[in-house]
C-alpha cells in the first residue's frame, strides 16, 4: 500500500500551512493503520523513533537559545510561527498553559449545561483560580444563580485540572445593559474609570497610587489588565486591540486573548488579569497583589 501525501511534497521549498501539513500527517497516521500488522508495527517504531529524536533535537536547541539573551528574543519570535509552534508543541516543549487546560475542561463540559439550559465562558486565569460565567439561556445570557449547577461546575473543572487552586464565578460587563454585577467585595476593590468615558475606546489606561492598569473594550465587554507586557515590561496602553479580540503588544509584536489574557505569542507569558464589577457607573477592580 502506498502512502501517499496528495499533492504534496515534503521535498517542497515553499512554504506549507501548518493546517494543510497537519491534515496531510493524520492522512498518512489513517493510512499506516490500514496497514497489515507487521507493517503497521514497523511504521509505527519509524514514528517512535523520528518523534524522540526530533523531540531531544528541539529540546536543546531551545535550552540553548534561552541561554542567551540575543537567540532567547528569536526564539520568542520563531514561536509566533504556527509550523513552529506546532512542532514545539508536538515535541512537548511547549507545554499547555493553565488557561488552555482551563478552557480545555469548560468545554468538556458544554454539553452537560447546554443539557440544564446554560452557557459557560471562561474569564480568566488569576493566580491559579479559573474566573467563569454561567449564563441562563432562559433569561437571555443573564448571569445564572444555580448555586447547585455552579457547585457542580466547580467540581469538573478542578477534577479535570488539578493544578489550578479553585473556580469562581464572575459576570461579564456590557455596555447595552450597565446593571450592578452583584459580585461579594472580598477583598481590595477601588473605583476605576466610568463606563460612560470609556466608549469608543478599545484600550484605555488607568493608573491607582504606583499602580497602572490596561481597560480593553472588546464589543462593550470590559477585561482588566496590568498595565505591563510579560514579555520584557512594556507598557500595553499603546497596544492594539483587532476585530478577533487580540490584543498585541506595540514593542515586540507579543499577542493575548483580550479575553482570558492567555499569551498567544509563547506558553506561559499570560497577562495577569484583575476582576471587575460596576457600580453606580463606574468600573471598580479588584486589586490583589502580584
Amino acid at each position: 500500500m502506498d502512502l501517499k501525501w496528495g499533492h504534496m511534497s515534503l521535498m517542497d521549498e515553499k512554504v506549507i500551512d501548518v493546517v494543510e501539513i497537519g491534515q496531510a500527517i493524520d492522512d498518512v497516521l489513517a493510512q499506516v493503520e490500514e496497514l497489515a500488522e507487521p507493517s503497521k508495527q514497523v511504521a509505527l517504531k519509524l514514528k517512535e523513533a523520528l518523534e524522540k529524536l526530533y523531540g531531544q533535537a528541539l529540546r536543546e536547541i531551545v535550552v540553548a537559545m534561552k541561554s542567551d539573551d540575543h537567540a532567547k528574543q528569536i526564539l520568542y519570535e520563531l514561536v509566533d510561527s504556527p509550523s513552529v509552534r506546532m512542532a514545539l508543541s508536538s515535541a512537548g516543549v511547549l507545554r499547555p498553559s493553565l488557561v488552555s487546560k482551563a478552557a480545555g475542561a469548560i468545554d468538556q463540559i458544554r454539553p452537560f449545561l447546554k443539557a440544564n439550559g446554560a452557557t459557560i465562558n471562561l474569564v480568566g486565569v488569576n493566580e491559579g483560580n479559573v474566573v467563569i460565567d454561567i449564563l441562563d439561556d432562559a433569561s437571555n445570557g443573564l448571569p445564572s444563580n444555580d448555586s447547585v449547577l455552579f457547585t457542580e461546575v466547580r467540581s469538573a473543572v478542578l477534577a479535570l485540572v488539578p493544578e489550578l487552586s479553585d473556580v469562581v464565578s464572575n459576570s461579564p460587563i456590557n455596555l447595552s445593559e450597565p446593571i450592578t454585577l452583584g459580585l461579594k467585595r472580598v477583598g481590595n476593590w477601588i473605583k476605576g474609570p466610568s463606563v460612560l468615558e470609556l466608549q469608543g475606546k478599545a484600550i484605555n489606561r488607568f493608573d491607582h497610587g504606583e499602580m497602572s492598569f490596561v481597560i480593553a473594550n472588546y464589543n462593550g465587554i470590559f477585561r482588566c489588565f496590568k498595565n505591563q507586557c510579560p514579555h520584557q515590561g512594556n507598557t500595553l496602553d499603546d497596544a492594539r486591540l483587532d476585530e478577533e479580540g487580540v490584543l498585541t503588544c506595540s514593542l515586540h509584536g507579543y499577542r493575548f486573548d483580550s479575553s482570558t489574557g492567555e499569551c498567544i505569542t509563547m506558553s506561559g507569558m499570560d497577562l495577569f488579569q484583575y476582576a471587575l464589577d460596576i457600580k453606580e457607573g463606574h468600573l471598580m477592580i479588584k486589586v490583589t497583589s502580584r
